[in-house]
């Protein structure tokens, strides 16, 4: 079986993984999210389930609840910091 690449990153220390690699930029209780190097645009971030999941899709409904919340708290906080 093929180890997910996420799985295996979150579970390791920030300062023990390559500098290159993405850095966890906000948490939540199910969720974190990261900002990946080489990112497409200013502000560009990833939200990945803590828990391994085959899609988002996957996800039963009190956690794409939780999750639709945590991505609106992300957006927030992404839209204040680029506001000119």
């Amino acid at each position: 079986m093929d180890v997910c690449e996420f799985c295996e990153r979150l579970n390791q220390r920030q300062q023990d993984r390559p500098w290159y690699d993405f850095h966890i930029i906000d948490k939540a209780s199910h969720f974190v999210t990261i900002a990946p190097i080489g990112a497409l645009v200013p502000g560009y971030v990833l939200i990945v389930p803590r828990a391994h999941v085959f899609s988002m899709a996957s996800l039963n409904r009190a956690r794409r609840l939780e999750l639709d919340k945590y991505e609106r708290h992300v957006h927030e906080r992404i839209a204040h910091q680029w506001r000119a």
